[in-house]
């Protein structure tokens, strides 16, 4: 188990300090002092200058196409990116001029970038050429579903030509399970198309399955591109589905009103329902806890289910460095009420080192960062002495872990979803009765 790590308040709260997701810490020297804790995230907002080379045009987050713009960007937040070249000309790649700044996929025109901490400026570059080229918003998808169960939501990608001239494209799968539409579209240059793409499980067993869709065009000069496509079917082990919450229903930029938000969590600019990553759909739940900093976002929502009962989740961790009092990514586990300060029961955590931890702060098995996890834990009480979980993750199941009861485990009956340094991504909550 974790050490307590909490000073002034640590005889109101011990059981919360072994093992709950801590929003913030101190030491008995130094014992911190909630009334001077800032909530706010440290990193303020930072200005994005884009420009093109004087061979074509840009535009960023949907805006109007010009020869530059710049725009005020919160960090941490992508923003997209669209080039388009003049007559005679074709895109060629973007460039960090200044600043840094993380570019999603440099050598495509529709792309996103990410701000590190700092002003920065991208340029778009372009070379003379009369032959149409494809440019595709994403190059690869991933889908998750229960056997059994609903088809994933659709998703889309975008389709530009990036070069002169008409592109003539098609788009060919080559999964069964795998389809799109529209299949085939004409696009002068500049102009982009967007197809949906859709995966159905029907028959499928529990596994993931990989296909690709091959965009080309002719006469274009980087035909074929290639979307890469991943489609996680996971297993049922019976039970009853309680809930399930995929943040689908929640308006964009809003902060779920299924769930109850505390510590960093309730800076809504930093913690929010988002569009820029899902592990399926749309949407997904980003948390960020402060880097740096003793202050992690956390969120509560009923569990509505007794002993024996499993939760399954998607997660995915950001890439911040951590150098804070917890430096610890996402954090699931249960707990009494909906305050940091009450007891609680850490369930499983992805510390700074990539190792997955259980329970007990024993490793389950390592992860990496910006990478989609689907994990399953099922929480039992064979007797009022005990614990026992075991854990699924990414369709590999670790044996089960016992360990003592703590004296108000009975009394955790809120689900916990944590960020405890850094930002981290949920989609796909379910939880269910055994």
């Amino acid at each position: 188990m974790r050490r307590p790590r909490f000073g002034t308040i640590i005889a109101l709260a011990v059981t919360s300090i072994l093992s709950g997701c801590n929003a913030l810490v101190g030491s008995f020297n130094n014992p911190v002092d909630p009334a001077n804790i800032t909530t706010s995230n440290p990193y303020a907002s930072y200005t994005l200058s884009v420009a093109s080379d004087g061979n074509g045009t840009v535009a960023i987050n949907g805006g109007g196409s010009v020869s530059s713009t710049s725009t005020t960007v919160s960090w941490g937040t992508a923003v997209n990116l669209v080039a388009t070249p003049s007559s005679g000309y074709v895109f060629s790649n973007w460039t960090v001029v200044s600043g840094s700044a993380t570019i999603a996929n440099a050598s495509s025109a529709l792309t996103t970038v990410t701000l590190n901490g700092g002003d920065a400026s991208v340029r778009a570059n372009f070379s003379t050429g009369s032959n149409p080229a494809i440019s595709l918003s994403s190059g690869t998808l991933g889908f998750a579903a229960t056997q059994g169960g609903s088809n994933p939501y659709s998703q889309t990608v975008i389709i530009q030509n990036s070069g002169s001239g008409t592109l003539n494209w098609s788009v060919n799968s080559n999964a069964s399970w795998l389809s799109v539409a529209p299949a085939s579209g004409s696009l002068p240059s500049g102009t982009w198309s967007t197809i949906t793409v859709s995966t159905d499980i029907t028959g499928l067993s529990a596994t993931t399955y990989t296909g690709t869709l091959t965009v080309s065009g002719a006469g274009a000069l980087n035909t074929p591109q290639s979307i890469r496509v991943a489609l996680s079917v996971y297993g049922t082990t019976g039970g009853t589905l309680a809930w399930t919450d995929s943040f689908e229903s929640y308006a964009v930029g809003s902060f779920p009103s299924a769930w109850t938000p505390d510590a960093n969590a309730s800076d809504l600019s930093t913690n929010y329902v988002t569009n820029s990553i899902a592990s399926n759909g749309s949407n997904s739940l980003r948390l960020y806890g402060v880097v740096g900093g003793s202050w992690a976002s956390i969120t509560y929502r009923a569990l509505n289910v007794t002993p024996t009962y499993r939760i399954a989740f998607d997660v995915y961790n950001g890439t911040e460095t951590l150098s804070g009092a917890h430096p610890q990514r996402a954090e699931v586990g249960i707990r009494q009420g909906t305050s940091w300060v009450n007891p609680a029961r850490q369930l499983i955590y992805f510390d700074q080192y990539g190792n997955v931890k259980d329970t007990t702060g024993a490793t389950i098995t390592t992860y990496s960062t910006a990478q989609w996890y689907h994990v399953e834990i099922t929480y039992s009480r064979p007797d009022s002495a005990t614990v026992s979980v075991t854990y699924k993750i990414n369709g590999t199941t670790y044996p089960a872990v016992s360990t003592s009861a703590q004296s108000s485990e009975s009394s955790m009956t809120n689900l916990e979803l944590c960020a405890e340094e850094g930002s981290a991504w949920f989609d796909n909550v379910q939880v269910y009765q055994q």
